[in-house]
């Protein structure tokens, strides 16, 4: 309840002073407000509200699902004058409302009436708030930015602190920054002052280039935890009349334990159209265990979860390559294809091989009907599959649009006696009452027949039905 409350004062305080603020600034700001391109800024709010609700239940279970959320991700802009600068406020989070109930109680030898548990099919859950962002930023205080509350860093590769940062602008491309604070508990997001951490970083924009480098140190108990470099780039690159355009990016983290320095992540991408139509790229990343020294034990699975998890953690790697075409034609045609292979050094099987190609036409004879059509084949590290994929979606008017898709997997396990179907059918319908507010509402039916499972000729099938409702509210 407390953590609520804090998300609901966040929230005033994030719209309040920016009516204040606007209000005020009805004559203009004032002549110290921070000014862009010559043009005085004005209080402005953006960003969306979205009341979600996913109720859920199937032929096996006997009690249902269902789950309210609440998502706030609201940026205000310029709500106060401080000195040649402007206060910008920002809020990220998500209230869970967990509705659901079971007739159990918690402990088996209690069978007193009236005791009721919150349950879902993978643990039990309670009603939480997840607050991502929630911070306060003095901006262009002269060539200083400061920024207070709870901050996440793109820069430094997801870097995340309950502190302070302060950002130096070197020139117009140019900046470095340092952050420091306690680091929020990675699981439930509380704040932890058992968990500490701090870091910088360097950044580099322009209009064709962006890219960072940064040193993170996380601290659990005072004790060095982990530490770690991070880089990221994208480039534009400049091509001429060679190829209409290419598009480099990368980003990758080191981390810098003294015994074993482990690369746990390295992303890179290169896409380049050579001309109008077709689009051709090349992806390789690379995933790996960070090391811990503190909390190396890390989260521990639930007591639903230990028979299929266990309790080691592993520590390998896992490698991607992907290469991809797409080819537009037709006006309206898109025609794409796609090669995975992926490697790891875990358990018994190293590679796994997936392929998969479609087509879209985005405006069937001319109309406001667009039709999707994918074929899917995974051959996995532990498991085969394939899976064909039909959607479309019509657009009546300006106010209403309804989709419909199908989906159909077959798939099988490669070390057990374990095999299914699984069919999915989705509609959904949108309706915008304005161009800020609208309603959607969809109907799923996840059917699994033909279940195999080891040491029994067949299992049940498990149909499972789940609508989803949201609400968004565009700021």
């Amino acid at each position: 309840m407390t953590r609520l409350i804090g998300t609901l004062m966040a929230s005033a305080l994030l719209l309040a002073p920016v009516g204040a603020a606007a209000q005020s600034g009805a004559d203009g700001p004032g002549p110290g407000f921070a000014e862009r391109g010559g043009q005085p800024n004005e209080a402005r709010v953006d960003g969306r509200l979205a009341l979600r609700d996913v109720y859920s239940f199937d032929n096996q279970t006997p009690w249902d699902v269902h789950i309210l959320f609440l998502d706030s991700d609201v940026r205000a802009y310029d709500v106060a004058e401080v000195g040649s600068g402007a206060l910008n406020l920002r809020l990220d989070s998500r209230l869970l409302f967990d509705l659901t109930q079971d007739d159990r109680v918690s402990e088996p030898s209690d069978t007193s009436p009236g005791l009721q548990r919150n349950e879902r099919r993978f643990g039990v859950t309670q009603t939480v708030t997840d607050i991502r962002l929630l911070y306060a930023e003095l901006e262009h205080l002269g060539p200083v930015d400061a920024t207070l509350g709870r901050i996440w860093f793109y820069e430094a590769g997801g870097a995340w602190v309950d502190g302070g940062a302060l950002k130096l602008h070197l020139s117009d491309d140019w900046s470095v920054a340092a952050f420091g604070g306690l680091a929020p508990d990675p699981i439930d997001w509380d704040l932890d002052t058992q968990r500490q951490t701090g870091g910088g970083f360097l950044a580099y924009r322009t209009r064709r280039a962006d890219a960072s480098l940064a040193y993170t140190t996380q601290l659990y108990d005072g004790a060095l935890d982990r530490h770690y470099a991070f880089s990221r780039g994208h480039w534009s690159v400049p091509v001429g009349d060679t190829v209409q355009s290419l598009f480099l990016s990368y980003y990758g983290s080191l981390d810098l334990q003294n015994e074993d320095p482990v690369l746990t992540t390295v992303f890179t991408n290169a896409s380049c159209w050579l001309n109008s139509t077709l689009n051709l790229s090349a992806h390789y990343a690379r995933f790996a265990t960070s090391r811990l020294r503190q909390t190396q034990q890390g989260p521990r699975p639930e007591d639903n979860q230990r028979d299929l998890l266990g309790e080691e953690i592993n520590t390998g790697s896992y490698d991607q390559v992907r290469l991809a075409a797409a080819e537009r034609f037709g006006g309206h045609y898109y025609l794409y294809q796609q090669l995975d292979y992926r490697q790891r050094d875990l358990l018994d099987r190293d590679s796994a091989t997936y392929y998969r190609a479609g087509i879209r036409d985005s405006a069937v004879l001319g109309t406001q009907l667009a039709l999707h059509s994918r074929v899917s084949v995974r051959n996995n590290f532990a498991s085969d599959s394939s899976e064909f994929l039909a959607e479309g979606a019509y657009r009546f008017g300006d106010r209403f649009e309804l989709e419909g898709a199908f989906i159909f997997q077959r798939g099988r396990s490669l070390i057990a006696e374990q095999s299914q179907d699984i069919y999915l059918i989705n509609v959904a319908g949108t309706f915008d009452f304005t161009p800020d507010v609208y309603l959607t509402l969809d109907y799923e039916l996840n059917s699994e027949t033909n279940i195999v499972q080891e040491e029994q000729e067949t299992a049940g099938n498990l149909n499972i039905h789940t609508v989803f409702t949201r609400l968004t509210y565009r700021l």
